[in-house]
């Protein structure tokens, strides 16, 4: 899902992830023809960032609830392909 063109993927602490709401990519500082293009990109880039992981953190928690509160007990492929399930839903 992450753009391979676009910048590395950041490093996750738990600021990011209660700071996600606040996230941005810096914009090109190069004045020319592609530098609204480029800016949109960042905008883009910096959206699908922050909704990756606020929607990966909230399905942590849901599955960490499911597990300790119902005792449901969750296997890795399940796992993916819920969170493919709630990305997709959410893009």
């Amino acid at each position: 899902l992450w753009p391979q063109t676009d910048p590395p993927w950041p490093n996750i602490s738990i600021g990011t992830i209660l700071g996600c709401g606040s996230i941005s990519l810096q914009e090109p500082n190069a004045p020319n023809d592609n530098a609204r293009n480029q800016s949109n990109n960042k905008q883009g880039t910096s959206r699908l960032l922050r909704i990756l992981i606020s929607e990966s953190a909230y399905l942590i928690w849901v599955l960490r609830c499911e597990r300790v509160i119902q005792g449901v007990s969750h296997n890795n492929g399940n796992i993916t392909k819920r969170w493919y399930k709630t990305i997709d839903n959410r893009l």
